[in-house]
Order: structure tokens, then C-alpha cells, then sequence
């Protein structure tokens, strides 16, 4: 079996990503998330946000497709590839996400182990937070994935 050692504590960075009004919209409408808090304005505008905010749900799945270009390219560059998503621990929202907040994933590899039950494969965790551009501390998670030695 071909053991793998992956750098534990490399930080990814990702692209930032302006999310516009119909972007907020289409992600409340394809998750049915339709609280006034998050699909009316005019409600929002009444909370302490005063505006709709994005569902958590849409939140962590928005962090997870900024980040995983980055932890894919470093899982091959150690001859991993991924096989499934294990879960999610610690999930934290800090701040809402409002239409037209530019967001930048992070993700740092927490940790990596040999599978005790499927050889040639690895759990690994990543930390993954969510910053508005101003720095603001908006999500973070602890992503579990399977991977296995690529053939």
C-alpha cells in the first residue's frame, strides 16, 4: 500500500466572488429557504440586518465551492484524489451574508489519517472559514472527505 503524508497546516485561498441580488435569489429558490428573512426585502428591512440574508445551508455550501478547486489541486499534487464528503462538524455562522457582499474562502488542512476500514484511502479534515472583504468572520466548518490514492 502506498502511504501518503500531506502537508497538515497548508492555508488555500480562494478567488473572491461578488454575490449579486438574482445570485442570493436563485440560491433561496433552489433551496426553498423562503423565510421573509431571506426572500423579502422589504421584512429584511425590518430585522437587525436590514436586509434578506443568505440561509446558512447556502452559506457553507458557497464556502465549500470556493475552496474546493484549491483542496483538489493539492490532494492531487500528493496523489489523492476524493472519493466522497464524510460531513461537516463545528459549523459556525458568524455574520449574514447580504446581496452584493464579496466573500473569499479559506481552507486549512486540519488533519489527514489512514482509513482503518478501507485501505488506500484517507480521511481528511479541513478547516474552512467564510470573510466578507472588509475581513469579517462570517462561516466556519470542519469539512470531512474520503480521498484514495489516485491509480
Amino acid at each position: 500500500m502506498i502511504s501518503v503524508k500531506l502537508p497538515i497546516g497548508t492555508e488555500l485561498t480562494s478567488q473572491s466572488r461578488t454575490i449579486s441580488e438574482g445570485e442570493l435569489a436563485d440560491l433561496t429558490n433552489l433551496t426553498w429557504t423562503h423565510s421573509e428573512l431571506h426572500s423579502s426585502r422589504e421584512f429584511g428591512k425590518t430585522t437587525e440586518f436590514g436586509e434578506r440574508i443568505l440561509a446558512g445551508p447556502c452559506v457553507l455550501a458557497l464556502t465549500v465551492g470556493l475552496v474546493v478547486p484549491e483542496m483538489t489541486a493539492l490532494l492531487r499534487q500528493h496523489g489523492l484524489r476524493t472519493v466522497a464528503l464524510l460531513g461537516f462538524n463545528n459549523v459556525k455562522f458568524a455574520a449574514p451574508l447580504l446581496p452584493g457582499d464579496t466573500i473569499r474562502g479559506k481552507a486549512k488542512l486540519a488533519d489527514a489519517r489512514e482509513s482503518k476500514s478501507r485501505p488506500g484511502h484517507y480521511i481528511v479534515t479541513w478547516r474552512e472559514t467564510l470573510t466578507r472583504y472588509d475581513g469579517t468572520l462570517m462561516m466556519e466548518a470542519d469539512h470531512i472527505m474520503l480521498t484514495r490514492v489516485a491509480n
